[in-house]
């Protein structure tokens, strides 16, 4: 017999999480495919697969499994075995939907209702597999299972939409809403139900999973965006929330590195001490702050807005040293409380992109949407310092506001290849002096004109003294006033 190397993976994931409209929507569409996988694994290891990711500790299972696990297995049925994992993954899914059925079942304005939930359930739940032999070379067999998995979801299926007229789910703008009593279910205490909304079967699955007895504990209540952002918007005064998603940095490479499975399988209990323990604790220090979901070198987090930059520092700084020499990088949106909330998470994943694509990798990005408008900014976390200190200074109405726009008006008069990088840094001190506050002390004085070298070094070596470069040092002092002051324009 042969032993084989399997990587499994299920979806649609960004797409069901990311279509929430409510906080407890978001977490619990993270713990339902944390439990669809979870089925998996468990039905793999019964099968008699050596896991590789995720790995027990003690016995147990991380508390939330990756849509993407692996293990190894020594057979000459490889098809068998990748079916058999793929029925334990669709029965749960089965089962968490049957659930909810019964639920809704008293509500039902239709006869016929059942006909389309089923059809949505049947269609939604993406399954993909894939089996290479693993003799010899460990790194370069899960380097091809790598490329088999992408390769496979290239090849995208796309299910017939059958009964899908009439009013479409209010949740994902896709499918059509089921013909239920949308207005009595709104009515009860339990269950929050807007006046106008109408959900199809999958949002009506993550809203009514908690009622319907799906998960074996009840989940914790989260709090609401208004909560985070510590108070409600409105035209006059809005406030604004955080989303912060982080990911590893060229992590199929390292592990396809990897010389042996045993060697996986302790990076993987790495990982998921960093998901398990490390995060968490982190972001509990930014109350309000909610974690939504830390699978491995993925996390996805809400957070006051003045706490961003710093739990996104200190979960990249964990991380390094955790994994040794590892990195992450870090997308950041910056939206009002009332700003749809599926586009909120669309632009922190967009930033996350912009800081590997854009900035290098070992980065963050930074996006701040509000009124139709988008500013952008993007750093190395290692040149991130003189952000801090910026951050401070404005905490401590050192610095005025106005220095952002100051720097953005010198990138445009002085942008130019032709003018000296010297110039720009002698007028980058002068604003700088200019903005610092009356009782300033002369050390804290001294420490804010010099603060303009290490901006110049920045901007200079970022574009070869070119305006974007000076742009993008003004956007990140504009936002640092911006994020201290919870806000405040």
């Amino acid at each position: 017999m042969t032993q084989h190397l399997f990587l499994f993976q299920i979806g649609p994931v960004q797409t069901f999480i990311a279509a929430s409209r409510r906080t407890q929507d978001l977490y619990v569409g993270s713990r339902l495919l944390s439990d669809i996988a979870r089925a998996g694994v468990q039905a793999a290891e019964a099968a008699g697969g050596s896991l590789v990711f995720p790995v027990k500790h003690n016995g147990v299972y991380p508390q939330s499994i990756s849509h993407i696990f692996a293990c190894m297995v020594t057979t000459d049925r490889p098809e068998a075995f990748g079916q058999g994992v793929e029925e334990a993954l669709r029965q749960r899914w089965a089962e968490i939907a049957g659930k909810v059925r019964v639920f809704l079942q008293s509500h039902a304005a239709s006869p016929n209702w059942t006909a389309r939930f089923d059809a949505q359930v049947a269609r939604w739940l993406e399954v993909y597999w894939v089996a290479v032999a693993a003799e010899g070379n460990y790194g370069a067999a899960y380097g091809k299972a790598r490329k088999a998995i992408s390769a496979r979801k290239n090849l995208r299926h796309f299910p017939q939409m059958e009964n899908e007229t009439g009013r479409k789910c209010t949740l994902t703008g896709a499918m059509a809403a089921l013909e239920i009593d949308w207005d009595r279910l709104s009515r009860r205490d339990s269950v929050q139900v807007r006046p106008n909304e109408a959900l199809g079967a999958i949002a009506a699955i993550k809203r009514f999973a908690q009622e319907a007895k799906v998960f074996e504990k009840e989940l914790k209540r989260f709090p609401d965006l208004d909560e985070i952002a510590g108070g409600s918007s409105s035209d006059d005064e809005p406030r604004y929330v955080a989303a912060l998603h982080m990911d590893g940095d060229q992590m199929g490479k390292y592990l396809s590195s990897l010389t042996s499975e045993a060697a996986h399988r302790v990076f993987s209990q790495t990982l998921a001490d960093f998901a398990d323990k490390t995060v968490p604790k982190i972001i509990e220090k930014y109350e309000p702050g909610v974690l939504i979901y830390a699978g491995g070198d993925d996390v996805l987090a809400l957070l006051p807005i003045q706490s961003a930059l710093g739990c996104a520092n200190e979960l990249q700084t964990a991380f390094r040293q955790a994994t040794g020499s590892l990195t992450m990088s870090a997308g950041i949106a910056i939206a009002p409380s009332n700003y749809p909330f599926d586009l909120m998470l669309d632009a922190a994943s967009h930033a996350e992109h912009q800081a590997k694509r854009c900035y290098g990798r070992d980065a963050v990005c930074v996006v701040e949407v509000h009124g139709g408008q988008v500013r952008e900014a993007g750093m190395k976390w290692d040149d991130m310092q003189p952000v801090f200190q910026l951050q401070g200074y404005f905490y401590l109405k050192q610095v005025s506001k106005g220095i952002g726009y100051d720097l953005r008006q010198l990138a445009h008069d002085l942008g130019g290849r032709d003018v000296p990088a010297e110039a720009r840094l002698l007028e980058a001190r002068r604003l700088l002096k200019r903005r610092i506050g009356e009782k300033v002390d002369p050390v804290t004085r001294a420490e804010i004109v010099n603060l303009a070298d290490e901006l110049s070094r920045i901007a200079e070596e970022t574009d070869g003294g070119g305006e974007r470069g000076w742009t993008a040092v003004a956007n990140w002092a504009i936002l640092a006033r911006f994020l201290e002051g919870k806000g405040s324009r």
